[in-house]
């Protein structure tokens, strides 16, 4: 009988969170404002995401230990080797920012290493859960790999976008 109460439970719970998630309109999409970040990089530098207005930002959430994350690195990596620095007709250059959710502490740092990331805009959380980041919060966030592409203005102009989507789109505005 107890078992049964208990599963009863669950099922409330699940269905009640579940039915919260179907209801909440998400203000993290295409044509809105990027929310605010402002936190630590990992080299302990201070860093806030309006720091970078008038580029092209690629925020991407990911983890080291998330397999779709390691296939995407290369893929990110090759979009900041082929677009940082260069000159658009629209912004001043391309950045990548990663928030790495991490559940040990420093995790990001060898992995992130190993993939190669040129980067200085590295941040890493310490997390049991993504929905526990304050900044993946922020995004709505709750799975990784997930990026949001942000264009001059601070405007999400792409949420999900694959590499090669992400290169199209950039390769349009260089000079």
């Amino acid at each position: 009988m107890f078992n049964k109460i208990i599963t009863a439970l669950l099922i409330l719970v699940i269905a009640f969170f579940g039915y919260q998630k179907f209801l909440k309109t998400s203000d993290v999409e295409h044509g809105n404002a990027a929310p605010a970040i402002q936190t630590h990089l990992v080299t302990g530098e201070p860093f806030a995401l309006a720091d970078l207005k008038g580029q092209y930002v690629l925020l991407d959430f990911w983890a080291s230990w998330c397999g779709p994350c390691i296939k995407d690195s290369p893929k990110i990596v090759s979009l900041y080797d082929k677009y940082h620095g260069k000159s658009f007709k629209d912004a001043d250059g391309f950045e990548v920012v990663t928030v790495a959710l991490e559940k040990r502490e420093n995790a990001s740092l060898k992995a992130a290493q190993r993939f190669g990331f040129g980067w200085k805009h590295q941040i890493e959380e310490a997390v049991k859960f993504v929905r526990f980041s304050e900044i993946a919060s922020a995004y709505d966030v709750t799975e990784i790999p997930t990026k949001f592409l942000i264009n001059p203005a601070g405007e999400i102009i792409g949420v999900d976008l694959t590499a090669e989507d992400m290169d199209r789109l950039l390769s349009g505005r260089l000079n």
